[in-house]
């Protein structure tokens, strides 16, 4: 049996006439199946990127509907920043389906990562060399940080361990030398 061909307008159309007889957009988990005169979940999703994005199309608020995957529009790069953002929260690394199963705010289900990203290791090959960088980005600025911080404690050592000097010295010479070392440091 020949599935149907649904134009762009027939889909807008079925999700305007569906909302209009409901009285609220129509959510993705009430076209898991194709019903009388308009098309699946799926169809819409492979039309418009996603069921949210069909509802925008036809001018229907897609905000906080739905239902199995997220409403968000995802990139590899969104994704890869979600693994990332796990990893943070939990202390490991995502597992496809049993942590991804469904959607939540902060990331797409486990079927969303493997369209966009044609599998589940790449992009959490990425995720990790991503975070590998970020921790090297902030063992770096802490370096630094105490670097400067040690910098700054030297300056007022030698200016008020130094040779005697009125307080209006010392802090003369301390607001000089910090001012050399932030021309250094810019």
């Amino acid at each position: 049996m020949r599935r149907r061909a649904w134009t762009d307008w027939e889909i807008l159309a079925a999700l305007r006439a569906d909302a209009e007889r409901k009285g609220h957009p129509p959510r993705q988990e009430e076209w898991k199946e194709t019903g009388s005169g308009r098309p699946c979940a799926r169809t819409v999703w492979l039309r418009f990127g996603s069921f949210g994005a069909g509802l925008e199309a036809a001018g229907l608020p897609a905000r906080g509907i739905g239902g199995g995957c997220s409403e968000r529009v995802w990139t590899h790069e969104a994704i890869v920043f979600a693994m990332v953002d796990w990893f943070r929260e939990h202390g490991r690394w995502p597992r496809s389906l049993p942590d991804w199963r469904r959607s939540e705010p902060g990331h797409p289900c486990g079927t969303t990562v493997h369209r966009i990203c044609g599998s589940w290791s790449r992009p959490l090959a990425d995720a990790k060399t991503v975070h590998a960088f970020q921790l090297a980005g902030d063992l770096l600025a802490e370096t630094e940080e105490a670097k400067l911080r040690r910098e700054v404690e030297g300056l007022v050592a030698a200016a008020f361990d130094g040779p005697e000097r009125t307080p209006a010295e010392r802090l003369a010479a301390l607001i000089e030398a910090l001012q050399d070392l932030q021309k250094q440091v810019a």
